[in-house]
C-alpha cells in the first residue's frame, strides 16, 4: 500500500509538471501571437527601410523609428497598456516608412557619389588609401545628414566633395597596388647611394616609374600597362643598385682602370671559348661582340 501511494504521488507530480509546462507554452504562444499582431505593420515597414539602406541614407529618421520600436518592445515585456504600446508602434512605423522614402531619394540624389564609392571600394581603397577613404566616408555622411534636413543645395555641394574624395582614394589605391613595390625599391636604391653612384641608370628607372604613374593618371583602368612599366622600373632600379655596389667594391679594392677593363672583357672571352671562336680585344669589345653574334647566328 505504501509503495502504491508513492507511485500515485509521483504520477500526480508528473501530471502537474506537464500541465504547468503546457500552460507556460500556451502563454508563450499567446504572447508571441500578440507580438506578431501588434508589430506586424512596424516589422513590414522596418524590413522595407532596411532594404532601402535607410540606416545609411536617412540615419536620423531611421534611428527615431528604432527608438520607438524598442520602447514598444520594452513596454510589451513589462505588460504595459496596449494603447501606449500601439502609440510607439505607430510612431516606429511612420518613421520607418519616412526613412525608406528619404533613403530612396538619397540614393537617387547621390547616385554618382555612390557609384564612385562602389568603384573605390572595389579598388580596396579602404585598405590601400585608408585616410583618403575615411575622408570620403565622412563627407558623404555629412552630405546625407544635410539632405535629410531638406537642404538640397548644401547636400549637393557636399556630395561633390565626397565624390572627389572617393575618386582620389580609388586612384591612390590603384597606384599603390600597381606601383608600390617599384616605389619602395627606388627609395631603397636612393637610400643606398645608387642615385649618386649610378645616376644614369637611377634616372632611367625614375622616368619609367613616372611614365607608369602618368598612365594611371590618364586612365586608371589601364593597370596592365602600368604594371608592365612598374616591372621595367624595378629592373632598372635593381640594375642601378648592382652598379652602385660594383662601383663601391671596385673603389674599395683600388683596382686600376686597366684591371677593370680586362675584367670586363672576360665574359665575352668565355662565350667565345664556348663557341670555339677566337676573338681579339685590340680594337675594343665591339669587334669581339660582332664576331660572337655572327657565330651564334651561323649555328641556328
Amino acid at each position: 500500500m505504501k509503495q502504491l501511494s508513492l507511485n500515485k504521488i509521483g504520477t500526480s507530480l508528473l501530471a502537474g509538471a506537464m500541465l504547468l509546462l503546457l500552460i507556460c507554452n500556451l502563454a508563450s504562444a499567446q504572447s508571441d501571437e500578440l507580438r506578431r499582431t501588434l508589430f506586424k505593420d512596424a516589422d513590414t515597414a522596418l524590413k522595407t527601410a532596411e532594404d532601402k539602406e535607410a540606416a545609411i541614407y536617412a540615419p536620423a529618421t531611421f534611428a527615431a523609428g528604432m527608438n520607438s520600436y524598442k520602447k514598444a518592445e520594452e513596454e510589451l515585456q513589462k505588460g504595459e497598456e496596449i494603447k501606449e504600446i500601439q502609440k510607439n508602434i505607430a510612431s516606429a512605423s511612420d518613421s520607418f516608412s519616412k526613412s525608406a522614402e528619404l533613403a530612396q531619394r538619397g540614393t537617387a540624389f547621390f547616385s554618382s557619389v555612390i557609384n564612385a564609392r562602389n568603384e573605390a571600394k572595389q579598388a580596396e581603397a579602404g585598405q590601400y588609401a585608408e585616410e583618403t577613404w575615411k575622408k570620403a566616408e565622412s563627407r558623404l555622411g555629412d552630405a546625407i545628414k544635410v539632405l535629410e534636413a531638406a537642404n538640397d543645395s548644401s547636400a549637393r555641394s557636399k556630395g561633390v566633395e565626397a565624390e572627389t574624395a572617393y575618386r582620389e582614394a580609388e586612384l591612390e589605391s590603384i597606384k599603390l597596388q600597381c606601383l608600390g613595390e617599384a616605389r619602395a625599391l627606388l627609395k631603397k636604391a636612393e637610400e643606398s647611394g645608387a642615385k649618386k653612384s649610378a645616376p644614369i641608370t637611377f634616372d632611367r628607372s625614375l622616368r619609367v616609374l613616372q611614365k607608369a604613374e602618368k598612365t594611371l593618371d590618364e586612365n586608371r583602368r589601364n593597370t596592365e600597362e602600368a604594371r608592365n612599366l612598374a616591372s621595367q622600373a624595378q629592373y632598372e632600379t635593381r640594375h642601378a643598385i648592382y652598379l652602385s655596389q660594383t662601383i663601391s667594391r671596385l673603389s674599395t679594392e683600388k683596382k686600376t682602370l686597366e684591371e677593370i677593363l680586362l675584367e670586363a672583357e672576360m665574359p665575352l672571352q668565355t662565350i667565345a671559348n664556348t663557341l670555339g671562336q677566337t676573338v681579339h680585344f685590340d680594337q675594343g669589345t665591339e669587334p669581339a661582340t660582332q664576331e660572337i653574334t655572327s657565330a651564334i647566328k651561323g649555328q641556328k
